[in-house]
């Protein structure tokens, strides 16, 4: 190979960085950007009985919390390579309280419904 068409080796603050959020129980499991773009989601079938705008605020919650650990991720990165303090806060990248929050806020809404369907 030449070393004009050789591609040189990706950097690490160059590869996509990914976050996950699932339920408490599991049953619903999500990957996303930093963004919040969804790169898969997983759904246990007894989630499918609940009402579609149910569901789909649980996932949207879930892409936010994913999309914060992501950035959380890409700032942990950014300190490594020692970019400093004050462009990371220009950069406006989660940390670490934001992601507990964030946590402790969806922890916070109770179920639509306390039964349990077998």
């Amino acid at each position: 190979m030449d070393a004009e068409n050789e591609t040189p080796p990706p950097q690490e603050w160059m590869v996509p960085t990914v976050g996950r959020a699932a339920t408490r129980s599991g049953s619903i499991v999500v990957e996303t950007t930093e963004q919040g773009l969804p790169r898969a989601i997983t759904i246990e079938a007894s989630e499918m009985d609940q009402p579609a705008a149910v569901l789909a605020k649980r996932i949207v919650g879930l892409c936010r919390q994913a999309a914060l650990t992501a950035g959380l991720r890409r700032r942990e990165q950014l300190v490594a390579a020692g970019v400093d303090s004050a462009t990371l806060s220009y950069m406006g990248l989660p940390t670490a309280d934001d992601v507990r929050a964030a946590e402790d806020e969806s922890d916070d809404e109770p179920p639509e419904t306390w039964l349990r369907r077998v």
